[in-house]
Order: structure tokens, then C-alpha cells, then sequence
């Protein structure tokens, strides 16, 4: 076979003509030889005219005397047929949509195959399934290509194509039909359902649906979908078939950050306990600084999507010449969706103070406390614009189990935004305070130290707070701001430049910033973005290396 064609139209021959395929046989002396060469010029016609070639030119000729013979086919492809004419017509239940004028410019949107684009087959029918898709994604999941047709002049290599998008009628959302549970109840599933009955049609609620069962650590696969073949009453069941894990695991693993160096951690988990769907978790953590003994029992969501959850730690922790011995117990009360999370918790912390290897004082706090997390970005793993916002506040009262009584708030705002596909701004800021007469008595966990990888850059892991004995411990005051630009030279990596200020002081009339600026690499990695930079601070005139992974939204 000698084909003599186009490079970009070649594959597409080679892989679809007969000859070709038979010319590869092992019987291939057997191949009806001249009933395959009279009809290859055919089939290659056919083909072009997927590609927008209406009127190719085929030179075909055959040498039956070679050994093998030779079956040769010369391609001139003409001039490529052009879209001249776009008639896309919608009805159906859309016509009365009181938002139809924008939810057909955005399908419209979709569409490629626009005027003065040349005409391919294949993108002729996936520009037809987008469009309906895209209006089958919100109220109208039947929305389907009602009618279409692409009239092809050849003598005037245009295109004339027509479309009709059938919305149907509204679809709304009825029962939840669950397969694959063997160990846990159907309110398990139920209770992560963010569709209400009777909602209309919204294809981001499964998705949504479907993240909260994946994620939520009870099943290693989960499938949720709309039974469009069974709508009754124009309403639709709602599919969800999961696979469950295993009830009980053992997790080891481990990384590196330059702030706290090398970390492991061993963790057993037990997704059923009591067979009641409880969730019992116990870690090990040790890294260069501390070492951490955790236990927790958390409690699935209820109707209402409130989780309920008890725990415990012990630790060790040295940084800074500041060396505490802590332990604590927590309850706390939690709803968490796709990009919203609140926590009301009650904690108590016991806490043994060191500075420079003197032991000070012993602390401890019972506080109640309530936190919010906010995310508007436009992807929630590698987010390029929009902001997310952490709030805490808590207080503590002297005769409740604790040694001083505070009240502390604290506030992170990451604003992202991205003027181009390859630039990407990013300022952070954070605001910490503790309302006491002093921090005398107030367990450190409650008070501020910064500096590191994500917060003052150019700076040790918390090296910015207090001098004590030698030691820096925290103040009752901390703000960090950031400025960072981004820019992309491909999809995955990227060069970003930063300045950083900040401090934590115990008294405002002493707060006084320090600055570190520097640039580095990004790379937006499947496990989230991965970030290597150097950083020069101004108050130590050092320069310093600090590397981290992910994006820290707390």
C-alpha cells in the first residue's frame, strides 16, 4: 500500500480503508484484490467528506506483476467545504423559560461549528451534543437534537447547517434509589443528599451528591445519576449505587515541608463502630518538632446534615526554644458541604509551659468556640480565581476550668484573580487577636507565632512573636498580608514573584512589620499545587528556601 496524501489525512485512510486492513492479513495472498482496489477510491472519498473534502481527486493504480503487488492511491484533496450559514432554532418548555434569552446564549456559546469554520463531520455532531447538553444540565434533562441537517454546496465549498433543540419539558428531581449497601443504612446516603425533593433538574446537584459520598470516607466508589429513562409526572428517581470500603484500615505515610522537615504518621480508622456507622479514627504523628498521639469518634450526618464528634490528643511540641507538653479534649457539632463549613465546638486545654528548657507555668482553658469557612473559587482543587474566607471566635471565662479568661477572633481572606489564562494574582491576608490583661495563663495553642512557608516567607517556622528567656513564644496580636503574581508558561508550571509582611507582637504599641520577598516556581500537580521558592528577609538578611504542596485555605 502507498498512500500519498496529506499528513494530517493519512492516519485517517491508513486506519479505516479495507485494503489497508486486509493488506495486513496473514492470508493476505488470498485478499479479493481487485473487488478491494475498485472500490478503495470510493471509500476514500467518503472519508475525505468527513473531513470537509467534497471534491477530492483519487489517482489509483495497481502493480499486479510486484511481489507483493503494489496498490497505489494518490490524494488531492481540493478546497475544504466551509460553514457559509448557522440556523439554530430552540422550543420546547425553554420558550416560556423566564431566563431563556441567557440560557440560549450560553449553549450558543458551545457551538464551534460557527460561519467561515471549515466543516468536519465529527465536530459537526459533537457541536450538536453539546449544545443539547448544555441545555439538559439545568430544568430540561430530555433536551435532545429534535431535528438538523447540513446542506453541502460543493461547487461553492459551503455549508449550510440548521439545528433544532428540543428542551422538553421541566424536569424535577423525586425519589433516591440506592444499591450496593450491605453494612451501613440507607440514611447514611440519604442523610449526604443535597437534593431536595421536587427541586428542578440540576445536573451540578449530582455531581455535588456524588463528591459528598466519595469523600466521605465510607465507600471507594459511588455513581450518581439522573433514571431519565423512568420520569413519571416529569420527575425523575434519582440513581446512587456505591461501592463500600472496608470498615477497618491501616494508614502509614509521610512528606517533607520546610517548616516542620520531615513528618509520618501510622492511623487506624474504623468506619463502623459498634456497627453503627460511627467513625473512630487513631493517629501517631511525629515530625521534627512534635510528636502527636490522636483519637477521635465522629458520628455520620443526621437529617439536618449536622455531624457530631468527640476526641483527644496528647503531645509533645519544641519550637524556637518554646517546648510545651499538651493534651486536650474536644466536642464539637459540624455541616460541611461543597464550599461551606461550620463548626461550634467546645474544648479543653491542658498545657505545661518550657522556655529555654525552664518550665514556667501550667495553663489550661475550657473554650467555646464557633468557625466558618467560606470558598468561592472556581475550582475547589486548583483554584485560579475567586476567594475563600476562615473565621474563628472563642472565649474562655476564669471560673470555668480556666487560668485567665480571653476572648480571641481570628480572620484569613485569599483573594485570586486572573486577567489572563497564563496570569495569576493572589493576596492573603490574616488578622489574629486575643482580648486578655495578659498572656499570662493563656495555653500558647490560643496565642500567635508566624513566619514560614505559608504565611511571612523569608522567616523560620514561627520564628516571628515574642522574645521570652530566649525563646520566641505567642503574642496576643498577629497580622500577615501577601502579595503574589503568577505567571503560567504552560497548563502546569509557572514563575511567581511575592512580597510578604507581617508579625506577632504582644502589644500593639510594639507592632512593627517585617518584610520578605523573593520569587519561585509553581506546578500544578494532580495532588494539588506544589510550590518551591526563595525568599530573602529583611530583618535577618538571610535568604531562605521553603517549600510546600496545596493551596492552605485555613
Amino acid at each position: 500500500m502507498e498512500i500519498d496524501a496529506p499528513a494530517s489525512l493519512s492516519g485517517l485512510l491508513r486506519d479505516n480503508l479495507d485494503i489497508v486492513r486486509w493488506s495486513t492479513r496473514a492470508d493476505a495472498e488470498a485478499l479479493p484484490l481487485q473487488q478491494l482496489y475498485r472500490t478503495a477510491p470510493d471509500q476514500i472519498r467518503a472519508l475525505l467528506e468527513t473531513q470537509g473534502y467534497f471534491d477530492p481527486k483519487v489517482e489509483a493504480s495497481l502493480d499486479e506483476n510486484a511481489t507483493p503487488p503494489v496498490a497505489r492511491f494518490k490524494v488531492q484533496t481540493g478546497e475544504p467545504v466551509k460553514v457559509a450559514g448557522l440556523d439554530l432554532r430552540f422550543s420546547g418548555a425553554l420558550a416560556e423559560d423566564p431566563e431563556r434569552e441567557s440560557r440560549i446564549a450560553r449553549a450558543r456559546a458551545t457551538w464551534s461549528l460557527t460561519p467561515g469554520v471549515n466543516f468536519r463531520q465529527e465536530e459537526w455532531e459533537r457541536a450538536k451534543r453539546e449544545i443539547a447538553a448544555n441545555i439538559a444540565a439545568f430544568r430540561y434533562a430530555t433536551a435532545r437534537v429534535a431535528q438538523s441537517g447540513a446542506h453541502i454546496d460543493t461547487e461553492a465549498h459551503s455549508a449550510d447547517l440548521e439545528a433544532e433543540i428540543d428542551s422538553g419539558p421541566v424536569i424535577t428531581f423525586g425519589d433516591v434509589e440506592i444499591t450496593g449497601l450491605k453494612r451501613y443504612p440507607p440514611s447514611l446516603v440519604r442523610n449526604l443528599n443535597p437534593i431536595p425533593r421536587g427541586a428542578e433538574f440540576d445536573q451540578q446537584l449530582l455531581t455535588d451528591f456524588q463528591r459528598r459520598l466519595a469523600s466521605s470516607g465510607y465507600f471507594t466508589t459511588a455513581l450518581v445519576t439522573a433514571a431519565t429513562d423512568r420520569i413519571e409526572a416529569d420527575r425523575t428517581p434519582v440513581r446512587v449505587n456505591v461501592t463500600e470500603g472496608p470498615s477497618q484500615r491501616v494508614e502509614l505515610g509521610g512528606g517533607y515541608s520546610t517548616d516542620r522537615g520531615p513528618r509520618g504518621f501510622v492511623r487506624y480508622t474504623d468506619n463502623n463502630l459498634r456497627d453503627l456507622g460511627w467513625r473512630w479514627s487513631s493517629a501517631i504523628e511525629l515530625d521534627r518538632y512534635s510528636s502527636r498521639l490522636t483519637s477521635r469518634v465522629e458520628l455520620p450526618p443526621n437529617e439536618a446534615g449536622y455531624r457530631y464528634a468527640v476526641g483527644g490528643r496528647v503531645e509533645t511540641e519544641d519550637i524556637q526554644g518554646q517546648k510545651t507538653q499538651r493534651a486536650g479534649l474536644s466536642g464539637s457539632r459540624l455541616k460541611t458541604d461543597e464550599r461551606n463549613e461550620t463548626s461550634t465546638s467546645l474544648s479543653y486545654e491542658m498545657e505545661r509551659f518550657y522556655t529555654s528548657g525552664v518550665l514556667q507555668d501550667d495553663r489550661h482553658a475550657t473554650v467555646l468556640s464557633r468557625s466558618w469557612l467560606i470558598n468561592r473559587t472556581d475550582n475547589i482543587g486548583a483554584p485560579r480565581s475567586g476567594y475563600f474566607l476562615t473565621a474563628d471566635v472563642g472565649a474562655a471565662a476564669q471560673p470555668l476550668l480556666s487560668t485567665r479568661s480571653f476572648v480571641r477572633a481570628t480572620g484569613k481572606l485569599v483573594w485570586l484573580y486572573s486577567p489572563t489564562a497564563r496570569d495569576t494574582i493572589q493576596l492573603r491576608g490574616q488578622l489574629g487577636v486575643v482580648g486578655a490583661q495578659s498572656r499570662a495563663g493563656i495555653p500558647s495553642v490560643f496565642l500567635f507565632r508566624t513566619g514560614g512557608d505559608n504565611t511571612v516567607r523569608g522567616y523560620a517556622y514561627q520564628s516571628l512573636g515574642v522574645e521570652e528567656n530566649g525563646a520566641i513564644v505567642g503574642g496576643r496580636y498577629m497580622a500577615v498580608g501577601s502579595a503574589e503574581y503568577t505567571r503560567w508558561l504552560t497548563r502546569e508550571w509557572g514563575a511567581a514573584v511575592f512580597y510578604d509582611t507581617g508579625n506577632a507582637v504582644d502589644s500593639l504599641s510594639k507592632f512593627k512589620t517585617v518584610n520578605g520577598y523573593g520569587g519561585g516556581v509553581r506546578w500544578a500537580s494532580p495532588f494539588g499545587r506544589l510550590a518551591l521558592d526563595i525568599a530573602y528577609g529583611e530583618a535577618t538578611h538571610k535568604l531562605r528556601l521553603h517549600f510546600s504542596v496545596g493551596v492552605s485555605f485555613r
